[in-house]
């Protein structure tokens, strides 16, 4: 490989994990704590859940189960 080769795969690794940590894994962790908010609906505070484990997993699986049912609603 050349030195560009090498260059440029440090920049798009350094570029993937800033989308990753910093954008990508503050929407679903932001989403699952609203689900889950909407499941104790009220009881606890947004805090509270937002600080609890497992939300990013959470708003993974709605964001993938949201798109699974648009496909299934809209082909079958």
């Amino acid at each position: 490989m050349s030195v560009f080769g090498d260059i440029a795969e440090i920049v798009l690794e350094f570029v993937g994990d800033v989308l990753i940590d910093y954008i990508l894994k503050p929407i679903l962790k932001n989403i699952g704590a609203s689900v889950r908010w909407l499941f104790y609906l009220g009881n606890k505070s947004y805090k509270e859940i937002y600080l609890k484990k497992h939300n990013t997993l959470y708003g993974f699986m709605i964001i993938v189960s949201s798109i699974l049912l648009f496909i299934y609603l809209r082909f079958f």
